[in-house]
């Protein structure tokens, strides 16, 4: 059966309302953005018409020049080579002065992965025989952009939709990242703690990844990914059959850790590990050894210095890192801030509590889904009503509650709390579906 939905993801081409966007916005936001966007397929179209604005960045073009030339594609998107023909736009743009002075800084370096794209090798696919322009190669200084989310700040939430199967990278992941590069080993472990609530299990494997990520932080994901239910599965499937490993990050973690690739720290982590609990677990399993052969000093560290007291949230760009993990973060930007400086005033000052019992935010899909839940139960008793007092007879006070339903409905679907426009769509067709069929199924009865 084919669902509405499907259709209209289908038949939904993003790449003119993404330019539309675009168009109003600054080059530093479209900076930001292009940094993180898809080189295959519909992203390919938002790149060539960004690429080919007169006002287009130097550093822009050239970020998306390399990007091109030397990144795989993240997906099933088809042959690399369809990248030349704007690779070779970009080249003569640059010869022709398209682009002026640079004025935005970028440092080279690709968002997310960590690789050094300048000079760097083409990819597979991507080829281009002439010599290249000096200016592709930098150094590009200026105003540095602010993270991709920050560009919808002052638009609905429904337009946030337009990029979501553009992203190379999620912008929430992103500007998580960004934020994290060069902080200290307290602030990332504080940080751990702030956003593991939401389960960001992509941030905590990019963490694991980065040749920074200090022992400590390495053992603090790694209780928190929940070795003992791992290593249970595994000791209670040797009994029956194999279970196949699929721990991605406790084995990214147990990988390094053997080869000693995480950076030393004097921090105290034991607060977190569990080595008490976890050779009880063994014990109940005699003859069969550790599935996850867990080193010592993880499974048992020593003790270190506690790490300092932090509150996260004095800095706006964390509070709303943590609301995008966790919730919507209020807009425009103006009230942003003043949600955040709310939100100081009235937390004081604590050390972090260790396994707190519950995060201040919950996810934000499963929030909107909790809400259409609501919805729906609502609108379902409320068209019960209607039908039970309307086949009763008393049709006038059933259109009464006709239209108390419709004045209901419309308030709660203009909220910009509903998921945008796609989603009411589909909940609106879907609904006359059913009220077209519930109306011949009566007329049927009727006529029995």
């Amino acid at each position: 059966m084919v669902r509405w939905g499907e259709i209209l993801e289908i038949s939904y081409d993003p790449v003119p309302d993404a330019i539309e966007f675009l168009a109003r916005r600054t080059a530093l936001e479209r900076h930001a953005i292009a940094r993180i966007l898809e080189l295959d397929g519909p992203s390919l179209g938002v790149l060539r018409w960004l690429v080919g604005q007169r006002n287009c960045d130097l550093a822009t073009a050239s970020m998306v020049f390399w990007r091109l030339l030397c990144l795989p594609a993240a997906g099933a998107q088809g042959s690399a080579s369809v990248r030349v023909p704007l690779l070779e736009q970009i080249v003569a743009n640059v010869r022709g002065k398209q682009y002026g002075e640079c004025a935005i800084a970028w440092d080279g370096i690709e968002t997310w992965e960590g690789i050094s794209l300048i000079g760097g090798q083409p990819a597979e696919g991507v080829a281009l025989a002439e010599e290249l322009p000096a200016e592709l190669f930098g150094p590009f200084a200026g105003a540095a952009p602010e993270p991709a989310v920050y560009a919808f700040f002052e638009v609905p939430y429904e337009e946030d939709d337009i990029f979501d199967s553009l992203w190379r990278v999620n912008p929430e992941l992103v500007a998580a990242a960004d934020w994290l590069i060069a902080k200290p080993a307290d602030v990332w472990m504080t940080a751990v703690d702030e956003l593991t609530g939401a389960h960001p299990e992509e941030l905590l494997l990019w963490m694991a990844k980065r040749p920074e990520c200090p022992t400590a932080v390495a053992g603090q994901i790694f209780w928190f990914s929940d070795p003992l239910f791992c290593a249970q599965q595994e000791l209670e499937g040797s009994d029956r059959q194999p279970v196949p490993r699929d721990f991605g990050l406790l084995n990214k973690v147990l990988e390094r850790w053997r080869a000693n690739g995480f950076q030393p720290t004097d921090l105290d982590f034991r607060s977190y590990a569990q080595p008490a609990k976890y050779r009880d677990l063994l014990a109940k399993f005699p003859g069969q050894t550790d599935p996850l052969q867990i080193p010592e000093d993880l499974l048992d560290p020593t003790a270190g210095r506690p790490r300092t007291a932090l509150n996260l949230h004095e800095d706006f760009d964390f509070h709303c890192i943590s609301l995008h993990f966790g919730s919507l973060v209020p807009r425009p930007r103006a009230a942003a801030i003043l949600e955040w400086q709310k939100y100081l005033g009235s937390r004081t000052r604590k050390p972090v509590q260790h396994n707190a019992a519950q995060p201040p935010f919950t996810d934000a899909k499963a929030e909107l889904n909790a809400r259409w839940r609501k919805f729906n139960l609502a609108v379902g008793a409320g068209a019960a009503l209607m039908v039970m007092v309307w086949r009763a007879g008393f049709w006038q006070a059933s259109f009464g509650v006709f239209l108390a339903l419709v004045v209901a409905v419309s308030v709660v679907l203009s909220s910009d709390r509903m998921g945008g426009v796609r989603r009411i769509t589909v909940w609106v067709l879907k609904v006359s579906a059913l009220a077209v069929a519930l109306a011949a199924f009566f007329r049927w009865i009727d006529f029995l």
